[in-house]
């Protein structure tokens, strides 16, 4: 119930790239600059599968349309919408933040060497760069990764979009309260009066609606309207995503012992549930 993601950081520190971040127009071009297909099948062995940062198949929130929401490698439309944007190229091919600096940034991710996340990662880096965007990935210490984000520093995260299931259980990724995917993350701990670095959004920031959606989907008795509300906040990622999901629904195998029993597959692995809550641990028996 995951999705390969990375996170531009709308609250990151540097004022020029964070406006450049809240521009729908500019994730979109990171988003169909990336070919995930290629990515899923050379690096993931074409078990997982090309998809944006969304409910997966399954959930009751699943949507196929948000599903594929700019996931269509189209790099000469990624070019034309930082063209668009006064994001054109300098003479060494790298284009231009508003400012004038070199269009580039710092990638944290707690990819382990060895891990073939790490192949993803120069994948993604190389269309990025075939567009006229520098960008570093740089491995980061688990803790340290953890440190960056709460105090917002980091200029884009990588992690799993996860809990893609059971989403009303744990809605974190959409409302920004789970700072490890750091797309707001300032904005979160403001929200979830969190100890770490706090930031209220503008009046007017969509975010707020998110938030509003969702205290009202809590309270709200009627299912369908419940359902309804909800589903209004998810649409509000799918417009526009904030996000830049790569490959997801992954294979997750379980290696169960001849006596056990009880033990089902075909169900979806999903942090929300530990993994195999949905499967009625407390039925599994050896015999």
């Amino acid at each position: 119930a995951s999705t390969n993601a990375y996170f531009p950081n709308q609250n990151t520190p540097d004022p020029v790239l964070r406006s450049v971040w809240a521009n729908p127009n500019v994730r979109q071009a990171l988003n169909v600059a990336i070919n995930r297909e290629e990515i899923n099948q050379i690096v993931w062995n074409g078990l997982g599968k090309a998809r944006q940062a969304s409910p997966v198949a399954g959930s009751p929130e699943y949507d196929a349309e948000h599903e594929q929401k700019w996931t269509e490698y189209n790099p000469q439309l990624a070019e034309l919408l930082l063209d668009g944007e006064g994001l054109t190229r300098g003479p060494d091919g790298v284009r231009r933040l508003p400012d004038g600096r070199p269009f580039e940034f710092v990638v944290e991710h707690t990819t382990e060497p060895g891990n073939a996340g790490n192949d993803q990662h120069e994948f993604v880096r190389r269309y990025w760069e075939a567009i006229g965007v520098k960008a570093t990935m740089r491995f980061v210490e688990r803790s340290l990764y953890e440190q960056h984000v709460h105090d917002g520093d980091v200029e884009m995260g990588y992690w799993g979009f996860d809990r893609l299931s059971v989403i009303k259980a744990d809605p974190g990724r959409w409302t920004g309260q789970i700072d490890d995917g750091p797309w707001a993350p300032t904005y979160g701990h403001w929200y979830a009066n969190s100890p770490y670095k706090k930031e209220e959004p503008p009046a007017d920031h969509f975010i707020r609606r998110v938030w509003e959606l969702w205290d009202l989907t809590q309270v709200e008795p009627d299912e369908a309207k419940r359902n309804a509300l909800f589903q209004a906040a998810l649409d509000i990622h799918k417009a526009a995503p904030n996000v830049i999901g790569v490959v997801g629904e992954l294979v997750a195998p379980a290696i169960v012992k001849n006596t056990i029993r009880n033990f089902q597959g075909g169900f979806i692995a999903d942090d929300t549930l530990r993994d195999y809550g949905l499967i009625n641990p407390q039925q599994f028996s050896i015999g």
